[in-house]
């Protein structure tokens, strides 16, 4: 009874959110909406589902106490602001202000932000993923997260020189015109800084002169073209990252999981089942090759831990290789190292033929059991994006058995 309270309980979130999204497709229904926008919908709330467990971003900011919640902000945003040329003159206290009425969204890929020749009332601060800029079918180039997207047109009151297309899921937050004006009317030393800046910037955040020498340069076939940028700085590309939601990286974790209950299950049978007269050559050089290619596996995953996965470390996403090194390095590293050891090969090397003994050795690949969690909860991601559905029930029965 305890248990299936407890599982009622955790399964709540998922049953709510369930319930409103057969909402919206009984009403779908009931209006015939067109299948396109219909599928446009459901894929919205999936990744609602997958990203945020169905909760809004601003809901959850908005949970927060005022400090807490600013801070997160100030992380996330405050270096893109302070960084703009228009915000280069304006008081910390004014950009805390900015921070505190920017509104959060996200973006699946192939989503448009806004078409050409819109009206510019929104900038754009990416946090995550990359917006292709697009002039028809034509795609000039791509604005990376830690990014101001729009900015020109914003702050000249132009309309857009060009569209914006999701190019990956992204996320990142929306700083309305109306928002920002409404600070600056209560605020007129800033007001006039704001004014003063516009007209000493222009050429810095000139977006459409910019782009209109793109299409000229691209029209006359130069190879410039492929080098221009928003920004007249040289940005160096960054280096090869697996995020923990890639495709590839989520493979990577269903197969290591499938590698660990093999180990699983193979250790304990040797000891229980495996007699010494079914001990010959040819059996224990089977067992010898399958547990090395088993240990090759958990070695490669040592360096894709040290090179490529970027992780979350409380709650922050840490792409940088240094960072994310580091943190592996004084943290899962000794662990998996010591799970990997080859010391029932060196136990065999040394002349030990009792199966029993051998195998035993093999326990400390038991150690890669403490990955389970993170690896289940990938794994588990990993279905419900290309469609299989749990719910938190299942998720968290599954987690108690193991």
């Amino acid at each position: 009874a305890n248990l299936e309270e407890i599982v009622a309980q955790v399964d709540v979130t998922s049953t709510l959110f369930q319930q409103k999204v057969d909402t919206v497709n009984m009403f779908m229904k009931m209006r015939g909406t067109n299948l396109v926008i219909a599928d446009e919908v459901g894929r919205y709330y999936d990744t609602l589902w997958l990203k945020q467990k169905g909760a809004s971003e601003t809901a959850v900011l908005s949970y927060l106490p005022e400090r807490i919640r600013h801070e997160v902000l100030k992380h996330h945003c405050g270096k893109m602001l302070s960084n703009a040329p228009i915000f280069e003159k304006f008081h910390s206290t004014f950009i805390d202000l900015v921070l505190d009425v920017l509104k959060s969204d996200f973006f699946l890929k192939g989503d448009i932000l806004y078409e050409k020749g819109e009206c510019a009332f929104e900038l754009f601060l990416i946090t995550r993923g990359a917006i292709d800029l697009m002039d028809g079918k034509e795609k000039f180039m791509t604005v990376n997260q830690g990014s101001l997207l729009g900015e020109g047109e914003f702050f000249n009151h132009e309309p857009r020189c060009s569209a914006a297309q999701a190019a990956e899921y992204s996320s990142g937050f929306i700083l309305y015109h109306d928002d920002l004006f409404k600070l600056l009317g209560r605020d007129l030393r800033h007001e006039r800084i704001f004014f003063q800046q516009v007209k000493e910037c222009k050429d810095r955040i000139d977006t459409t002169g910019k782009m209109e020498k793109m299409k000229q340069n691209l029209k006359a076939g130069g190879k410039m073209a492929q080098m221009m940028m928003l920004n007249d700085d040289i940005v160096e590309k960054k280096a090869f990252v697996l995020l923990p939601d890639d495709p590839r990286r989520r493979k990577w974790d269903t197969f290591l999981l499938l590698c660990i209950i093999c180990n699983l299950l193979c250790v304990p049978m040797r000891v229980a089942f495996y007699g010494e007269s079914m001990t010959d050559r040819g059996n224990e050089v089977i067992w010898m090759v399958s547990g090395v290619v088993l240990d090759m596996v958990f070695w490669v995953d040592i360096v894709l831990n040290f090179k490529y996965f970027a992780v979350i470390n409380n709650g922050l996403l840490i792409n940088e290789k240094e960072e994310f090194k580091e943190l592996y390095l004084w943290g899962r590293f000794k662990w998996d190292l010591l799970a990997c050891l080859p010391c029932d090969i060196l136990v065999w090397a040394s002349g030990e033929r009792v199966v029993r003994t051998v195998a035993l050795v093999r326990c400390f690949r038991f150690i890669h059991l403490l990955r389970l969690p993170s690896l289940l909860q990938s794994v588990i991601d990993f279905m419900e994006e290309n469609g299989i559905r749990f719910t938190a029930g299942v998720w968290h029965c599954t987690r108690m058995v193991f």
